[in-house]
């Protein structure tokens, strides 16, 4: 990737696999978003990375608006400096699990 970030293709399939990811995880009963202390360390991540445009609070990896990127559950780090927040789907798994 250049500083440029990437192409508006390769946007529009990163998008497309993280809405993905988030819609899998609405119709498998899991998790939209992650917790608010996984957001805060995702924020801090971020915040630090190199390849955040500062200008905009996009990701020049992926392209994504990190404020709609950071939130969901389901959502990884192109450069795997985080990763998905396994540990709220499965909670919310577990309790379903218990439930029925």
């Amino acid at each position: 990737m250049s500083d440029q970030g990437p192409t508006i293709d390769e946007k529009s399939k990163n998008f497309l696999r993280s809405a993905t990811a988030v819609i899998q995880s609405l119709f498998r009963g899991e998790p939209i978003f992650c917790t608010e202390d996984i957001r805060d360390e995702r924020t801090l991540i971020c915040g630090s990375c190199d390849r955040r445009n500062s200008s905009n609070n996009t990701c020049l990896e992926c392209g994504c608006q990190l404020s709609m990127k950071i939130p969901f559950a389901a959502n990884e780090c192109p450069l795997q400096k985080w990763e998905m927040d396994s540990k709220s789907i499965e909670a919310e798994v577990l309790k379903r699990v218990q439930k029925d």
